[in-house]
C-alpha cells in the first residue's frame, strides 16, 4: 500500500518475506537442531514474529526463553543447597552490551541441560569440575562452555522429592523443544517404542546370543549375559521397522523388562550390578537414587550391617570406619567428633526411617546425656561462684 500524499515518513519500509514451502521446512529444521533465532532469521531474511508463526502453525514446540529463567532458583553457592533433591538447569546466556543491534533477541535465545539429582549440590559441583577440566561427557555443553560469546549459569528448576524426580525431569524434557536442549536422553512412553520391543523379542540377538554365567548370581540365580556388549557396558540391538530406514538402539535389559512386565520406565536398575545381563529377575524399575546405591556393590547392604550392629550411635560408627582407614571425624554430634560421610550414608539409605525405634532410642538418650551434662555444667559454675 502506498503513503497518504503528503506524509512525512521518509523511512524505506521493509518488504516483508514470503518463505515456499522448502524454505519453511529447511527454516523449521534449522530451528529443530538448534540454531539460534538470530542466525535462523538472518539466513532467511525473516522477522521474529514470522519465524513464530512459523512455528506456531507447523505445531513445533517452544524453546526455553528469558520468561522461563526468570522464575527459575538462581544457584551461585552449591554448599547453600546441600541435600536439595529434584530438577536442575545449566544454561547459557549470550554476552552482550546495550548497542548490540540483537539484544533483544539475543537475551531470549538459551540453550540449556536439565538435570535431576537427589542431591543437586554434589551434581552441579561434578559438572562444573568435569567442565572445568574440559572433560564433560557432554561435548555440546563442553563446546558452549569453551565459547567466551557466553556465560555459565546454573538453577534448580524444581525442588521434589526422590521418589518424582525421574518423572518430573521427562515432564520438563517433553516440555520444550529438543534444539534448545543439550540433553541427547529424553523420556520414550511404552505406546511409542512398543514396534521396536515387539520386534526385538523375536530376533535371535535377544533370544538366542547369551550365556548363563557361571560365576555372576543374584538372589540366587545366575546372569544371563549378553554375547554381544556395547562400549558403555550395556547389551545394545539395533532395530528396524519394517518399510521404514530408520534404525533405532534398545537395550536387551530395557526389553527384557518389557517383556516380563509390560511396562516401559524411566529407568531400569540391575539388582545384580551386571550391565551385561539380562535376566529379568535381576531387574526392577528405580530412580536416581536407587541407581547411585547399585553401583556401589555391595557397600551400602555392609555400612546398614554396621549401622544395626552400633545401634545408630554416629561415634561408635565412625570410630568404627576410622580405624578401616576410611573416614576421619570431621563433624559435631552432641559434643562428640563424627563423620559426616557416616551421617550421609544414613540419609540415603533411610535408615531412621526404616528403623523408627533405634532412631527414637538414639535421640531419647542423647537428651539424657545433653540433659546431664548441662545439670553438671551448672552445678560447677554454682560452687565455683559460691568460692567466689
Amino acid at each position: 500500500m502506498p503513503r497518504p500524499k503528503g506524509s512525512r515518513d521518509k523511512r524505506k519500509r521493509k518488504r516483508k518475506v514470503i518463505l515456499n514451502g522448502q524454505q519453511e521446512r529447511s527454516a523449521i529444521q534449522d530451528y529443530e537442531n538448534g540454531m539460534n533465532s538470530c542466525d535462523i532469521r538472518k539466513k532467511y531474511g525473516i522477522t521474529q514474529s514470522t519465524l513464530s508463526s512459523l512455528r506456531k502453525n507447523r505445531s513445533i514446540k517452544v524453546r526455553i526463553n528469558n520468561a522461563d529463567v526468570l522464575v527459575w532458583e538462581d544457584v551461585k553457592d552449591f554448599s547453600k543447597i546441600k541435600n536439595v533433591s529434584g530438577i536442575y538447569a545449566i544454561y547459557f546466556m549470550w554476552n552482550y552490551n546495550k548497542e548490540d543491534p540483537d539484544r533483544h533477541n539475543k537475551v531470549n535465545d538459551i540453550k540449556c541441560y536439565i538435570g535431576s539429582s537427589v542431591d543437586i549440590s554434589a551434581r552441579l559441583g561434578s559438572h562444573e569440575n568435569e567442565l572445568s577440566k574440559n572433560n564433560h561427557f557432554n561435548k555440546a555443553l563442553q563446546e558452549r562452555y569453551n565459547d567466551s560469546e557466553f556465560s555459565i549459569k546454573y538453577a534448580i528448576i524444581e525442588r521434589c522429592n526422590e521418589d518424582k524426580i525421574m518423572q518430573k525431569e521427562g515432564e520438563y524434557l517433553g516440555r520444550w523443544n529438543m534444539g534448545c536442549l543439550f540433553n541427547t536422553w529424553k523420556v520414550i512412553k511404552e505406546e511409542s517404542i512398543r514396534p521396536w520391543l515387539e520386534i526385538a523379542i523375536t530376533m535371535d540377538g535377544y533370544a538366542k546370543h547369551y550365556a548363563i554365567s557361571k560365576t555372576n548370581f543374584y538372589n540366587g540365580t545366575a546372569c544371563k549375559e549378553s554375547n554381544c556388549v556395547h562400549k558403555s557396558g550395556y547389551a545394545r540391538m539395533a532395530i528396524k521397522l519394517k518399510d521404514d530406514n530408520k534404525e533405532k538402539y534398545v537395550t536387551k535389559h530395557r526389553v527384557a523388562y518389557w517383556e516380563k512386565h509390560g511396562e516401559y520406565p524411566e529407568l531400569v536398575r540391575h539388582l545384580c550390578n551386571n550391565p551385561k545381563c539380562y535376566n529379568a529377575e535381576h531387574l526392577a524399575k528405580g530412580n536416581h537414587k536407587d541407581n547411585m546405591l547399585d553401583r556401589r556393590g555391595s557397600f551400602p547392604e555392609e555400612f546398614e550391617k554396621i549401622w544395626l550392629e552400633y545401634q545408630g550411635d554416629l561415634y561408635d560408627i565412625s570410630k568404627y570406619y576410622e580405624e578401616q582407614g576410611r573416614w576421619k571425624p570431621n563433624q559435631d554430634w552432641f559434643g562428640k567428633k563424627v563423620s559426616y560421610s557416616v551421617y550421609e550414608w544414613e540419609r540415603k539409605l533411610d535408615l531412621r526411617k526404616k528403623y523408627p525405634d533405634i532412631a527414637k532410642n538414639r535421640l531419647s538418650m542423647l537428651r539424657s546425656e545433653h540433659a546431664a551434662k548441662g545439670h553438671e555444667t551448672r552445678r560447677r559454675n554454682k560452687a565455683a561462684n559460691r568460692k567466689v
